[in-house]
């Protein structure tokens, strides 16, 4: 009988643990997430990869555009991770978010350079049609407007032809979107004076619909632990980045 005891116990000992692989979806948003020869790298998914590692997770990366990444996490697709992005008051509805810090956050207005457009305030903007990024997060003031008339796309290059044809009069651009200067140093264009510069929490997040959101406190509180210890600065910091400000309100810790 004790030589069963004891060979019960080691064969349970020696059951392999079958971790939990979420799947998460990257687009390529340099330097923070780095999508090169299908491989992916950058701080934000290294803070995402420990967390859940910790928790005795796994994670695979796909490259997925991301309007099709927020379709699928509002309507039950394949995605249990959503790295680097703002939170708005309709993605509040289907992402459980979790912050891992702040950035200054610039919006910059471009007319075209024949234009006699001028924006002094926000609210000049209602007598415009304003070209954006489907998808893409500007400011809560314009995801709170109902008065401005938003004419959204899937790319950069079709806002570029849509002022230049004038088919829409001023184009929104984010600095965190890294093309400023495909409408700062075109000739055909003008920066408006009017812009907006704000603090914006930067989030990772697991879809409502997840089959893994159960884990969701836990991620939660070992990325809120990260912060606090300062090791999410010191990973940016090994990628040569200033890190995200931590500003400690009770919503964020």
């Amino acid at each position: 009988m004790r030589k069963y005891c004891t060979f019960y116990i080691f064969f349970s000992i020696s059951l392999p643990i079958f971790a939990d692989n979420f799947i998460g979806h990257v687009r390529n948003r340099p330097p923070a997430l780095v999508i090169k020869n299908e491989t992916f790298s950058g701080p934000v998914l290294e803070i995402i990869e420990l967390s859940l590692k910790r928790q005795g997770h796994k994670i695979t990366w796909l490259n997925v555009p991301w309007a099709r990444t927020l379709k699928m996490a509002k309507e039950g697709g394949n995605v249990d991770i959503l790295p680097r992005h703002s939170m708005t008051s309709e993605r509040y509805d289907y992402l459980l978010p979790i912050v891992y810090g702040h950035r200054k956050r610039k919006l910059f207005y471009f007319s075209r350079k024949d234009s006699d457009i001028k924006i002094s305030s926000f609210e000049d903007l209602h007598k415009y049609s304003i070209g954006q990024l489907r998808g893409s997060f500007y400011s809560q003031k314009q995801d709170k407007s109902d008065l401005i008339e938003r004419i959204e796309v899937n790319n950069l290059e079709q806002l570029i032809v849509m002022l230049l044809r004038g088919r829409i009069d001023i184009v929104v651009i984010s600095e965190a979107q890294g093309n400023i200067e495909h409408f700062s140093k075109n000739e055909n264009f003008q920066r408006l004076d009017y812009n907006e510069i704000f603090l914006n929490g930067r989030y990772f997040s697991i879809p409502k619909h997840s089959s893994l959101a159960e884990f969701y406190d836990d991620i939660h509180k070992e990325v809120s632990r990260m912060r606090k210890s300062n090791e999410i600065a010191d990973i940016f910091s090994k990628y040569n980045l200033e890190a995200p400000i931590q500003v400690g309100s009770n919503e964020e810790y």
